[in-house]
């Protein structure tokens, strides 16, 4: 339990988010269309526009079409006050248009709606059947490929070859941002069966544009995530899986689409571009391979293995880049770009508008963003690689239909307080929780170890939020897209930094000497990002990012409880970190997030010398269980709202009473702890599981022993509580 991984596997959900979130967040401007009309600098461009969209005149048309790309760069004001003007069922309607030229641009401005916008311009898109027109597409561009690309290719010229392959390419986008906007999509779009399709350009890859192919390959890694379809078509195609292998070995050389006769001639990207193009095409192809993993065997010598002959060589220098240089860099040429363009230009009516122009600024901005993705795609890649996750266990019989109420009967004696006491003078002396245990930790692999090290430190510094990295309440970022991708760089770090630590169990595995008082140095430095760079939860703004700071707490919470798992005996508990920890544990309702936080907070408590602290830990933690101290047993006791955490609550308060040796044993209230209620509580948290769920039997195997250990608990504490009482009367002691 705690690793995250993509497509939701590790905490029991698929979490519809996409891997190119919204490029030009919109958060800063509230909700509404008014406050877009209030501040879009070029409203009153739109209507004009969008008359335009329906002109008799074809010319009218695609001047229409290209200029609505123009309106949208990097402008969420003029996005979403086009999208409330209609502007989207307009746009699918001339993809039916009679002039090839209108569908091109058209196509193209669908597109750029669906990158900048997200989830709302997507949902709206799928819900306006774009699906319809685009799938007629798909054939027409396969046999057009098959011409250009066959012995005999049409003598025609390379301006043609450059708008078929950039229609391509829209296309293909469109399919990917519609893919991760809902299952309905999703499945809608395997009905298309498009692995060939998008296969066809990766096994063409040194004949086409590389951006078409990046395109192509960012679909099938999108298709390919927890979707059976793409999976089970790539996966029994040893030609699909080769073409990804050889991909990742080697993608085209930078002359490939330059000197090959059946590849365009124009628009070639700049040098840089095409260097990060062919990488991000690399990490790309790697992605797909681990979706489909366990890779199937080609032939007994060549099949590698995913993590180390793949992934590791791959995607890890990768990760050495500075964030901090690129935000800097990104601040000064966004400045010089706003002072060259500080008017907004008005669109002429006498020339379609050429969006695909770019000056220097512009190409050297567009330039870091790929970078700063492709550093997004590996850091994706590489969670799960982090995870280390065996193989599914296979589940667990389906008849267990009584056990409810065996749970919530009495099967055996138990007294008034629902604790079996028949016995307890018998091994008066001795506990066994989880007897059949194994407890011999296992030796970490010095391959394992070496990887940590060098990880961990490029994982913190791509974590640590920037300059750019949140929008601020009433003013656009400077540059959208850089603040866009530097979220999702700085979650999936945190979430390699989880998936690392979490999988560090000290009672499991024999860590190496001075492990404990490295994590101490990154427990610190992880204060620092969830503090004070993206701040407490009560500190949010509305249009301050709110929700990548949710989820970097969210997922810095993980990290911090692997960290104090691994430095329980160095780490010395700061009370602002405890009540802040708590408060963040009361602001989720997701039932992990608290598991985490009370994880985290079984750590502190359990420092030698923090008398206090443990009695604030243990107090919250008894809220969760005792109806007499906490507001949760509403609207009905009977009504357990958040099981996983009532079952961590008292696993978590037997861990930290189970030495009674400790200074701080002096904050154990055997009353409210041995109190009837509290059994009746973990045995209703039992019955609330839904086993059903993805993790439910998991969890439902561990409240079960926590339902156990709880019994022996609370009768190793009586016979305690009975010897201090004996040496403690007048007669007690043996003369």
């Amino acid at each position: 339990m705690g690793k995250a991984q993509k497509g939701g596997r590790g905490d029991g959900k698929r979490k519809q988010r996409r891997h190119n979130p919204i490029r030009v967040p919109d958060d800063h401007l509230g909700p509404g269309v008014k406050v877009a009309e209030q501040t879009s600098a070029k409203g009153e461009q739109v209507i004009p526009v969008l008359q335009k969209l329906d002109s008799p005149d074809g010319g009218d048309r695609v001047w229409a079409c290209a200029a609505i790309t123009n309106l949208i760069q990097n402008d969420a004001s003029t996005r979403r006050l086009l999208q409330a003007k209609g502007v989207v069922p307009k746009l699918i309607t001339r993809l039916t248009d009679t002039s090839e030229e209108v569908v091109v641009e058209a196509a193209g401005s669908l597109r750029n709606l669906c990158v900048d916008g997200g989830y709302d311009m997507c949902g709206q898109i799928f819900n306006k059947n774009v699906l319809a027109p685009l799938k007629t597409f798909v054939p027409k561009v396969i046999a057009t490929l098959q011409e250009f690309l066959g012995p005999n290719p049409p003598k025609s010229a390379n301006g043609m070859k450059g708008r078929i392959y950039e229609f391509a390419e829209n296309i293909i986008t469109i399919f990917w941002c519609l893919s991760e906007t809902s299952n309905k999509a999703l499945n809608a779009i395997n009905e298309a069966e498009l692995t060939p399709f998008l296969m066809a350009f990766l096994m063409s890859r040194d004949k086409i544009p590389i951006k078409t192919v990046v395109a192509a390959a960012q679909c099938l890694y999108v298709l390919s995530d927890d979707n059976d379809p793409t999976i089970n078509a790539i996966r029994k195609t040893p030609t699909y899986l080769s073409c990804l292998l050889d991909t990742v070995k080697s993608s085209p050389t930078a002359s490939s689409t330059k000197q090959n006769g059946n590849a365009i001639l124009v628009d070639q990207p700049s040098e840089s571009e095409n260097e990060e193009q062919k990488s991000t095409l690399k990490v790309l192809a790697c992605g797909v391979l681990r979706n489909i993993a366990p890779i199937p065997v080609i032939s007994p010598t060549s099949t590698p293995d995913f993590e180390r002959d793949i992934a590791l060589p791959l995607l890890v220098p990768l990760l050495d880049y500075s964030i901090v240089e690129a935000t800097n860099h990104v601040q000064k040429l966004a400045t010089a770009q706003s002072v060259d363009s500080s008017a907004p230009a008005k669109l002429s009516l006498q020339h379609i508008p050429d969006h695909d122009h770019k000056t220097p600024v512009i190409l050297e901005l567009d330039d870091i963003e790929n970078r700063l993705r492709t550093v997004e795609l590996a850091l994706e890649i590489m969670t799960s690689v982090c995870a280390k996750l065996p193989d599914p266990k296979p589940g667990l019989a389906d008849d267990r239909g009584e056990e409810d109420d065996e749970i919530m009967g009495n099967s055996q004696a138990e007294d008034a307080d629902g604790y079996d006491d028949a016995n307890e003078e018998e091994n008066d002396d001795e506990i066994i929780l989880d007897e059949d245990r194994d407890t011999t930790p296992t030796k970490l692999n010095p391959k394992t170890v070496s990887l940590l090290r060098s990880l961990t430190r490029p994982l913190l510094l791509l974590s640590h939020p920037t300059l750019l990295s949140f929008t601020r309440p009433g003013s656009p970022p400077i540059h959208p897209p850089t603040t866009s991708i530097l979220s999702r760089i700085h979650i999936h770090a945190l979430e390699c930094l989880n998936n690392l630590f979490i999988g560090l169990d000290p009672e499991e595995t024999a860590l190496p000497e001075g492990t404990a008082k490295e994590a101490v140095v990154i427990w610190k430095e992880m204060w620092n990002i969830l503090s004070r760079s993206v701040g407490k939860q009560k500190e949010w703004m509305v249009g301050t990012g709110v929700e990548t700071r949710r989820e970097m707490w969210e997922v810095g919470v993980g990290v911090l409880w692997g960290l104090a798992r691994i430095a329980k005996d160095e780490l010395v508990p700061d009370l602002e970190q405890v009540q802040a920890l708590i408060e963040f544990s009361e602001f989720s309702e997701d039932e992990m997030i608290k598991a985490k936080c009370i994880g985290t907070l079984s750590g502190l408590a359990q420092h030698r010398d923090a008398i206090e602290i443990n009695k604030i830990i243990s107090s919250y933690l008894l809220t969760y269980l005792h109806p007499s101290i906490t507001n949760r047993s509403t609207p009905a006791l009977s009504q357990i709202t958040h099981p996983e955490a009532v079952l961590h609550a008292a696993s978590t308060l037997i861990d930290i009473f189970s030495d009674e040796t400790k200074p701080y044993d002096v904050n154990f209230n055997l009353e409210l702890f041995a109190a009837v209620a509290v059994k009746d509580r973990v045995k209703r948290a039992l019955k609330a599981i839904d086993r059903t769920k993805e993790g439910g039997r998991e969890l439902r195997e561990f409240g079960e022993g926590v339902l156990v250990n709880l019994d022996g608990f609370v009768k190793y504490r009586r016979r305690l509580e009975k010897k201090r009482v004996k040496k403690s009367s007048p007669g007690g002691k043996k003369r």
